[in-house]
């Protein structure tokens, strides 16, 4: 019998452009691309001291990277590196649309669900290896996400040095409450405005040691929307008040 020689089919184009200056397209060792933005230059990235952490960015739900590209230029000014990553599912956030989870429609003919954004974490980190060996790492994320973050700290405490969550929401078969004992690294948490905000807030981080815990709920006449955006309230007043706390924990993260 002659073996068949068809080849196999090429991973699928994606017909959109990426901007070379700060997106970057990876491939995983499950074949989805992830795509992510750099918020500092390659040089600052590489070097053996660098001179403040790197946070892996990671948006919620029906979201993209998008979502950080107002708040990663700020705190890259102040020493901070960001790598916003597009989880394989979400769709877009504004006019950036979400490269991983295109590839991943593409290839599987459906959207990926938030439980599979599991394994985006591990990868990214990874990628931020190749790029800086020696930086500080921290995990910033919104929505399911946040709840992810919390899990995969759990699991792996060495990997991540804080974890900067924002609006978490439950993800199916996850249950964060059985893992949160086993945190070991700090963790700042806060939510949007409201009651609903405040009590999924509470559920998602019970469980994890006071010791390094820090739950900020917004003040009653700040409207912060939920999640990153939490930081983007319009008045400045109101505005620094929101993100004191934050850039504080941050900047701690930030060689002496």
């Amino acid at each position: 019998m002659v073996a068949d020689a068809t080849p196999a089919p090429a991973p699928p184009r994606l017909p959109i452009a990426v901007p070379p200056a700060r997106t970057i397209l990876k491939q995983g060792p499950d074949e989805e691309i992830q795509c992510f933005d750099f918020y500092s230059t390659l040089a600052d990235m590489v070097r053996n001291a660098p001179s403040g952490p790197v946070l892996v960015a990671l948006h919620g739900r029906g979201s993209s990277r998008g979502a950080f590209h107002d708040l990663a230029p700020d705190l890259q000014k102040r020493g901070i590196a960001v790598l916003a990553v597009d989880l394989r599912s979400g769709k877009s956030f504004g006019s950036t649309e979400n490269i991983s989870a295109l590839h991943y429609r593409r290839r599987h003919e459906k959207d990926a669900s938030v439980t599979e954004d599991a394994a985006d974490i591990p990868f990214a980190l990874d990628r931020v290896r190749e790029y800086a060996p020696h930086a500080r790492l921290a995990l910033l994320a919104e929505g399911p996400a946040a709840s992810q973050a919390l899990a995969f700290a759990a699991a792996s405490p060495e990997r991540v040095e804080a974890l900067f969550l924002f609006s978490p929401e439950g993800v199916e078969g996850l249950d964060t409450a059985a893992s949160n004992a086993q945190v070991r690294v700090p963790v700042y948490a806060t939510c949007g405005h409201g009651a609903e905000e405040e009590a999924r807030l509470h559920a998602a981080v019970r469980g994890v040691d006071e010791k390094w815990l820090t739950v900020f709920v917004p003040p009653a006449d700040v409207q912060a929307a939920p999640g990153i955006a939490t930081l983007l309230v319009e008045r400045d007043a109101d505005r620094e008040r929101q993100r004191a706390v934050l850039l504080e924990r941050m900047l701690a993260l930030c060689p002496k």
